[in-house]
């Protein structure tokens, strides 16, 4: 009985969402400029949606100023345990190969919404570190559905890609700004699509400035497996 109630109170939270996402779409019908969509003035976040040609889902951008350092930010990004403590509905993520300190492929499972097959997905990332001559980074991750064989029952996902600028500020503050798409393949309600990438980006940008704080990043001896500084 307490299952059954529970199912029913999350049918109704989904359909609830729905609502509210469908309504969203008519106060803002998103086009090809970037739209606001969440603004947290005290965490200093802005999050951004936009619409593409020839894509069927919405883009995102993430804007974000975090009191850290570069090095904090290549020890969070690089440790792969960790991900599924702050990156939105990560089940696991895992190391498959490091080609260099500048280029490796990670695996990635994300749970979907109930009644959804979960989703996997190979992460090409390649990293521009930041030199003496130029104060910023740039990490480039794209989806390679065909690096692994398919693991059923989950879905491979069809995109997962996203470019970030790391800037330094100064010593202690970073800001970041990101762009990305992703597109989970086979038969997911387009507003559950939708709504993923119109929370996913705020939870990650929140997420991250957490793990910052973190003594374990802030402080930490290993080398990270790459790094954001050259």
């Amino acid at each position: 009985m307490r299952k059954l109630c529970f199912l029913l109170v999350l049918a109704c939270t989904s359909l609830s969402v729905a609502a509210d996402n469908t309504l969203d779409e008519l106060r803002v019908r998103l086009d090809e400029h970037w739209h606001p969509v969440k603004v947290d003035k005290s965490r200093d976040i802005k999050t951004y949606a936009k619409r593409e040609d020839g894509k069927p889902f919405r883009s995102f951008k993430i804007e974000q100023t975090i009191p850290t350092t570069m090095d904090t930010l290549s020890h969070i990004l690089s440790d792969f345990d960790s991900y599924p403590r702050w990156f939105w509905e990560t089940l696991e993520t895992r190391l498959l190969k490091k080609v260099s300190s500048k280029e490796l492929y990670v695996y990635m499972v994300h749970r979907a919404p109930l009644g959804i097959p979960n989703r996997d997905v190979i992460l090409h990332v390649r990293v521009e570190p930041m030199t003496d001559k130029k104060n910023y980074a740039i990490l480039h991750a794209t989806a390679v559905s065909d690096y692994l064989p398919l693991k059923p029952p989950l879905v491979r996902m069809a995109a997962e890609e996203f470019v970030v600028r790391f800037t330094a500020l100064n010593e202690q503050k970073v800001k970041l700004e990101i762009e990305g798409y992703i597109d989970p393949n086979g038969n997911v309600p387009v507003w559950a699509t939708n709504y993923v990438q119109r929370s996913a980006p705020y939870v990650i940008a929140v997420g991250l400035q957490r793990m910052a704080k973190l003594d374990e990043f802030k402080n930490a001896k290993s080398m990270p497996s790459f790094t954001l500084v050259e």
